[in-house]
C-alpha cells in the first residue's frame, strides 16, 4: 500500500508539473513559451532525448514496484495501471502540443 502512495503522489505532482502547468517560471523568456507545457520545454522541444527517456522510465519503475508490492490485488492494481497509463501516454512525441478533449487549451 504504501509504494502505491508513493505512485499515486508522483502521478500526482508529475502531471500537474510536467502535462499541465504551462509558461515558464523565469520572467526574462518574454512570454515565447506561455503556451507550452513545463514538458514540450524540455531540452528545448526535442524529443527522445535522454532527460525525457529517464523522466519516461521512473513511473513505469514505480508502477511495477507498487503492482509487486501490493500483489497485484485489484483496487491497487487499476489505480496503478491507470496512473502510469495516463502518465507515459502524455509522454509520447505524438501527444506534443496535443490537447485531448480541449482540456488545458488556450482560449
Amino acid at each position: 500500500m504504501a509504494w502505491t502512495i508513493v505512485h499515486l503522489s508522483h502521478f500526482f505532482v508529475t502531471y500537474q508539473c510536467f502535462h499541465w502547468k504551462k509558461g515558464t517560471p523565469f520572467s526574462d523568456d518574454q512570454g515565447i513559451y506561455n503556451r507550452l507545457t513545463w514538458w514540450e520545454q524540455i531540452d528545448n522541444g526535442k524529443q527522445l532525448t535522454r532527460n525525457r527517456k529517464f523522466l519516461t522510465v521512473v513511473p513505469v519503475v514505480l508502477y511495477l514496484i507498487a503492482s509487486h508490492t501490493t500483489d497485484y490485488q485489484h483496487p491497487m492494481l487499476f489505480l496503478n495501471t491507470l496512473a502510469v497509463f495516463i502518465l507515459v501516454v502524455a509522454k509520447f512525441p505524438n501527444m506534443h502540443k496535443v490537447r485531448i478533449f480541449g482540456i488545458n487549451a488556450d482560449q
